[in-house]
């Protein structure tokens, strides 16, 4: 079978994970590690896909942010976009990305930096008021060690934090940016 083919009959062989030796879908099949069984259902035409207990489970949000979203008329505001409120209980941020589209300008600043975090800020500001190009914003993970943690008995969410130089985010007249958080929800 083809790498990535989807096995359609038992006797299509499977791997779980690259070390696996792949076996007959009319067989159970364990991964190497144990994290993963796949076992056919008694009609043979579907796979019960179960993790172990105890698991990970782990997903991208996406957020696109625009300069309205800080209209206050203060240096530093903060804003927590939908996307971002609520999370689960004791997740953890693995990774973050930050990407502008349109440069962060107007009125008399002269710098717009952008910050993502929940208590403690995690990232250095990135300067969203350069010109945005395919190659330039943020990446981070992991996280520093000593950074408070998201509340572990109660949902949390993530802020982002806009800071201008010269003048207040009320003034400001262009800017979006697409931020992604990778978060990791223990089980």
């Amino acid at each position: 079978m083809a790498q990535g083919a989807v096995p359609t009959t038992k006797n299509d062989k499977v791997k779980v994970n690259a070390n696996d030796t792949a076996d007959f879908l009319d067989q159970k099949i364990v991964s190497s590690d144990g994290s993963i069984t796949i076992t056919t259902s008694s009609c043979n035409c579907s796979l019960d896909l179960s993790a172990t207990p105890g698991g990970i489970t782990e997903q991208w949000i996406k957020a696109t942010i625009s300069y309205t979203d800080f209209n206050s008329a203060a240096a530093t505001v903060d804003f927590t976009p939908t996307e971002f409120t609520n999370l689960d209980a004791g997740f953890m941020l693995v990774a973050w990305k930050i990407k502008h589209s349109t440069a962060w300008t107007g009125g008399t600043s002269s710098n717009t930096k952008l910050a993502l975090g929940w208590g403690n800020l995690i990232n250095s500001n990135l300067s969203v008021f350069s010109a945005p190009t395919n190659t330039y914003g943020q990446i981070g993970s992991p996280i520093p060690s000593g950074t408070v943690i998201p509340n572990h008995a109660s949902d949390s969410s993530v802020k982002l934090r806009l800071t201008t130089t010269g003048d207040t985010c009320d003034n400001l007249t262009a800017g979006v940016a697409d931020v992604w958080i990778k978060i990791a929800i223990l089980t």
